[in-house]
């Protein structure tokens, strides 16, 4: 690829083509910028502790690009939340494959999801119809009731005012005209909103702001730039557009692209469970592009005016007053020196554990803090971390069969091809006839029950043959009497 690429440049140079020079360029900057994975593929197969997603080949590097495990989200035709399910097609999805002893092996399809054609909609914004409380949010946001049926009016208001006005011009106005304090909020007039320091309009979209309680009056992330830094931005895009109309644009498409083309891809559910304003970074500092040429947009206008030096004096000014007043509010919420809470939280859960213990977690925000311990610090390399939110997840229970630290492996007892892909994602309880329901089963027996691959120990009771728990009554065998020596 290098030597044609090379041979490329070499050809155009030669013959002048500018066209096949420039296209080459594009090429040959994707290719670096793509190239940057190759640490992933290169880290993954080292088997770090921390492995998500375990991209060792270009299967699983694919997935992980993806961010399959997330799940998929429609997003230029799809359902309503109130949509209910017609059909699920196992066979004509797109086939998953897994890297074998030899070759990549088809371990079985995604599934087809198919929902009643009368409550689907081109460009779904309101889809989430599996989790309860997105479902309540959605009716009480749209002042739907219940059993009523969305229109594309509900389906687009909630587009402009949640996805857009709540997950992105919010974030973007805290950064260019103020914000109110740093507590996640999901549209009260009292967390997470945007103000500005002007009172009057602060006042009229949130209520009087000084009859706050002291705890949000004097919150350090309650920043007022009074507009400064979005007119100096303004002022710079108009500025542009008016000087050099096609920079403009490419500038345009960058601030479009990382900010506004996000919200139509991400198509975000509600009650995200943090803030999301960094996946909005890119177009943040696209607007400051417009931010630096409003300073010159500035200086151009005053010179005109102000000749010589009194008139730079009077630009710079002016144009530092956005920066400072940026620096003297937002300093106290930026400075992260001597916040260690989340440190302290990870050292602490597990300076309490007994020697070589497991500890469970329960998703990211529990489990970061305990990594970034042991992995950088060492605190309590014995204990293993087990995150129940990955847990389902093939890749991440193999990982826990592996030695990590100074922990041992976990002990497990399916074998990887029983639960390799979408194999045994779920396990319901079936009440077989054939085995009596009031007396207590070995766990051992009731695991090996449920691996097993013959038909006789599967059931067609849910479709397809499956897998399934035969027993609610569970008994896991112990030494008593180690236990009573051990004071367990």
């Amino acid at each position: 690829v290098i030597g044609l690429i090379v041979y490329g440049f070499y050809y155009s140079y030669k013959k002048a083509n500018y066209m096949l020079n420039t296209g080459l360029l594009m090429l040959t900057v994707i290719i670096i910028g793509y190239s940057s994975y190759a640490m992933v593929l290169i880290r993954a197969n080292a088997n770090p502790s921390i492995n998500m997603s375990e991209p060792k080949n270009l299967i699983n590097l694919v997935s992980y690009l993806d961010r399959e495990q997330y799940g998929d989200r429609p997003l230029l035709y799809g359902q309503y939340f109130t949509a209910g399910v017609t059909d699920v097609d196992f066979e004509n999805g797109d086939t998953k494959y897994y890297q074998g002893d030899k070759k990549y092996e088809v371990i079985g399809h995604k599934p087809i999801v198919t929902y009643d054609p009368a409550q689907e909609t081109i460009f779904p914004r309101i889809y989430d119809g599996d989790d309860k409380s997105h479902v309540q949010f959605y009716k009480d946001y749209l002042s739907l009731k219940d059993g009523e049926t969305p229109t594309f009016g509900d389906n687009m208001a909630f587009f402009f005012k949640y996805q857009l006005g709540w997950m992105y011009w919010r974030y973007f106005l805290w950064n260019f005209a103020g914000r109110q304090n740093d507590i996640q909020g999901q549209g009260n007039h009292e967390e997470g909103n945007w103000i500005s320091g002007v009172s009057f309009i602060d006042n009229a979209l949130l209520g009087d702001q000084d009859s706050l309680p002291a705890n949000l009056k004097n919150n350090p992330a309650k920043n007022k730039f009074f507009f400064l830094p979005l007119i100096l931005g303004i002022i710079g895009l108009v500025y542009q557009f008016k000087r050099k109309e096609r920079d403009g644009w490419i500038v345009m498409m960058l601030f479009f692209f990382t900010g506004v083309a996000i919200v139509l891809y991400l198509n975000q559910t509600p009650l995200q469970p943090r803030e999301r304003d960094y996946a909005y970074a890119g177009s943040v500092y696209a607007f400051t592009f417009w931010i630096g040429l409003g300073v010159l947009a500035v200086w151009d206008w005053i010179s005109k005016r102000v000749k010589g030096v009194a008139g730079a004096a009077l630009a710079v000014v002016l144009c530092l007053l956005a920066p400072v007043i940026m620096g003297q509010q937002g300093w106290d919420d930026h400075d992260r020196s001597n916040r260690y809470t989340a440190r302290d939280f990870g050292k602490d859960y597990l300076e309490s554990c007994a020697p070589n213990a497991i500890l469970f977690t329960q998703g990211d925000n529990d489990t970061y803090p305990l990594w970034y311990a042991q992995e950088v610090e060492g605190i309590r390399p014995d204990v293993r971390i087990v995150n129940l939110s990955l847990l389902g997840v093939d890749w991440y229970i193999d990982g826990l069969k592996r030695a990590v630290n100074e922990s041992a492996a976990v002990p497990m007892t399916l074998s990887s091809d029983k639960y390799r892909g979408s194999t045994r994602d779920i396990l319901r309880y079936y009440q077989n006839p054939n085995i009596p329901q009031d007396q207590y089963y070995n766990i051992k027996d009731v695991m090996d029950f449920i691996s097993s691959d013959d038909p006789k120990k599967q059931t067609t009771a849910y479709g397809d043959m499956a897998s399934y728990l035969p027993a609610k009554n569970i008994y896991i065998p112990v030494d008593k009497k180690y236990c009573i020596e051990n004071g367990i």
